[in-house]
């Protein structure tokens, strides 16, 4: 299977365009005058890998230079370089839900992770990032999919914070052109393609579907046909252009005011509600919970070393700084990156401590995506199957969810 899967994956990479290159290390492998790091963009990255290259530069006279790059580019550039054999980058951040792809492409970490300060991450954390025994990576973030909900319109309107879909679609039915609150939609769902398996997830899960891709999974047909049916709702109740709709965009909809709930992974969301910006108009009257069902799609990010690096010990420098507890205490308290170990939480002070019980509740619950060699063919064979749907090109929830049922028992046998 991690063959078939390799094929496939190296396929669908012909033609993508390598990342810009130019930026290998320079000087001698004895002393090396900088380091590469591809990490995603976001408001809870950005200024976090700005501050630690300052300090890593302070403190080893190594630059750090960070390519900050987009979730729709990332795993296709980073796999593109990787079976390419290139050596232009030291340090890339993967979801965890790629450990298995690449697990064959970066330096196990076992050893360095057992003599550092990372035994200290919560376990299950830890873990995510293991695959046949070896520590792929180093956790940087972990988080679920959080219902992000505004208190004042639900205490307005008389709901309580939902608890199950039922009473989600109650509030979504209520706020849809509702003269009492004009402009107001009960909720804008991330219907991009990108994330489409992401919410059918947050349903699946919440319904009682159980993990997929793990050993022994199987798909309910059942379960994921009222997953569907669910999502063609929530995207209904939707803002216009919600197929199109992706972090910025429900970001937007939510902070200037027009929309009451919505899914979305803490690290995105956080900066923005806690933003001093005119254009946030919610501050200060957001709430946080586990999703519907609670059991959402668990989210992490993690850093690993490619087995190209020429300077994989300043690169292990870089990921122990970002991975210790003061740098992620810091990260976690200035830019919203949620943290990976339990002291974190407990120092947190300030606006973004209201956040914490909320997102810790829909983290506890959460549910992997799948993780191993073929966990890229599952979520590609997943989108296509509920981007076919949405755009109305199979008759119906039933229909897709029996093709997602042949087609993942094909992949995983």
């Amino acid at each position: 299977m991690f063959q078939k899967s390799l094929k496939k994956t190296a396929a669908t990479l012909v033609g993508i365009a390598l990342l810009a290159t130019g930026l290998s290390a320079c000087g001698g492998d004895d002393a090396p005058s900088s380091i590469t790091a591809v990490v995603l963009s976001g408001a809870s990255y950005d200024g976090c890998f700005a501050d630690i290259a300052a300090a890593f530069e302070d403190e080893h006279g190594v630059e750090v230079e960070v390519l900050n790059v987009g979730f729709a580019m990332l795993r296709d550039q980073l796999l593109t370089s990787m079976a390419g054999g290139t050596n232009e980058f030291d340090v890339i951040m993967i979801a965890y839900q790629w450990t298995g792809e690449f697990a064959q492409f970066v330096v196990p970490l076992n050893d360095r992770v057992a003599a550092g300060p990372q035994t200290g991450i919560v376990p299950g954390i830890l873990g995510m990032y293991q695959f046949e025994d070896d520590q792929v990576a180093v956790p940087l973030i972990a988080q679920a999919e959080t219902l992000f909900y505004r208190a004042d319109l639900l205490e307005a309107a008389g709901f309580a914070v939902p608890t199950t879909w039922d009473e989600f679609d109650a509030i979504n039915e209520f706020f849809t052109n509702n003269p009492d609150f004009p402009g107001v939609h009960g909720t804008s769902v991330k219907a991009a393609e990108g994330h489409l398996v992401t919410a059918f997830n947050n349903r699946y899960f919440g319904l009682g579907g159980g993990a997929l891709g793990e050993p022994g999974s199987t798909f309910d047909v059942d379960i994921a046909t009222a997953a569907l049916e669910h999502l063609q709702r929530t995207v209904n109740f939707s803002p216009s252009g919600a197929l199109q709709a992706a972090f910025p965009e429900v970001s937007a909809q939510f902070t200037d005011g027009r929309v009451v709930m919505t899914e979305m992974m803490p690290n995105t969301m956080v900066p923005h509600v806690l933003s001093q910006d005119d254009s946030n108009t919610v501050r200060g009257l957001v709430g946080t919970a586990p999703i519907p069902g609670g059991r959402a799609e668990a989210g992490g990010w993690g850093l690993a070393i490619p087995d190209t690096s020429a300077n994989s010990d300043l690169a292990w420098e870089f990921i122990n700084m970002v991975t210790s507890p003061d740098w992620d205490l810091h990260c976690f308290n200035l830019y919203g990156k949620t943290g990976i170990y339990a002291s974190s939480y407990e120092a947190l002070d300030g606006p973004i401590a209201d956040f914490i019980p909320g997102v810790l509740a829909a983290t506890e619950g959460s549910m992997p995506r799948p993780r191993g060699a073929d966990a890229g063919e599952i979520s590609t064979m997943m989108t296509d199957v509920i981007a076919r749907l949405l755009a109305g090109q199979i008759s119906d929830a039933r229909a897709a969810a029996e093709e997602m049922g042949r087609l993942y028992d094909e992949i995983t046998s």
